[in-house]
């Protein structure tokens, strides 16, 4: 399988490290990339639409981790028109609700302050 369109949506304090990750891979995998930060309020629900035919969505992180040690669930739906209708409600956000990643908000997303507690609570997290 070869991945021609990714478009995601984050939101919008995604912590640097994740956004940084993200644009590199999305620059080195020669891919039509389009990162959105969602700015509709808290977004926990992941969602992923797979070429109009099938669909999850739900609260999981569909990681290793996560699948094997949280509490959470996705339901995953192999029907055209809930997948369909999943699409317009994801378009519907991206278009009302949500910001294009772009190199200069990139950079501009935290302030100075927001930049110091993250490192600091990041260096106190491993002590927690």
């Amino acid at each position: 399988m070869i991945v021609q369109s990714v478009k995601t949506v984050l939101k919008k304090l995604v912590r640097k490290k994740t956004g940084e990750i993200l644009q590199k891979v999305f620059q080195d995998a020669a891919i039509d990339a389009h990162i959105y930060y969602y700015e509709g309020g808290f977004h926990h629900a992941k969602s992923m639409m797979v070429d109009g035919i099938y669909c999850t969505t739900g609260s999981a992180n569909l990681d290793a981790r996560s699948l094997m040690f949280d509490y959470e669930i996705n339901a995953f739906m192999f029907d055209k028109g809930v997948t369909n209708r999943l699409q317009d409600v994801y378009e519907f956000d991206k278009r009302s609700r949500c910001t294009l990643l772009t190199p200069e908000n990139f950079k501009e997303r935290f302030t100075m302050r927001q930049r110091v507690q993250g490192r600091v609570f990041s260096f106190l997290k491993g002590f927690l």
